[in-house]
């Protein structure tokens, strides 16, 4: 009895939701451009999440996956670094389909009648 009266007395609030936030408060939180933000999104190369709605994108982020990110990328999230990550491959997406094209010697001949 006395464990169950403990839990109803626990008022203990839960810890709060976390907030998604947007490019620009990405872009202060990392101290860089907007462009950099969209750039670094679209390759992949940040934590991000991308919502879709009424044929728009729009692209939010977690501040927490920020913070360890630049934990983890101290030298990448600085001006030199920006430059680091710029070069950077981006990751392959898994409905990207490999494109293949004719080699450049087999052109078709064409009969002149």
């Amino acid at each position: 009895m006395n464990r169950i009266s403990d839990l109803l007395l626990d008022t203990t609030p839960p810890p709060p939701p976390e907030y998604l936030i947007g490019p620009v408060e990405a872009a202060e939180f990392l101290h860089v451009s907007m462009d950099t933000i969209f750039y670094w999104a679209m390759a992949q190369l940040i934590p991000a999440h991308q919502l879709r709605y009424d044929g728009q994108t729009a692209w939010r982020f977690k501040r927490s996956e920020l913070a360890e990110w630049r934990k983890q990328n101290p030298d990448l999230a600085s001006p030199k670094g920006q430059r680091k990550l710029a070069t950077r491959k981006r990751k392959p997406s898994v409905t990207q389909k490999k494109r293949t094209f004719p080699p450049a010697n087999a052109s078709k001949e064409r009969k002149i009648s």
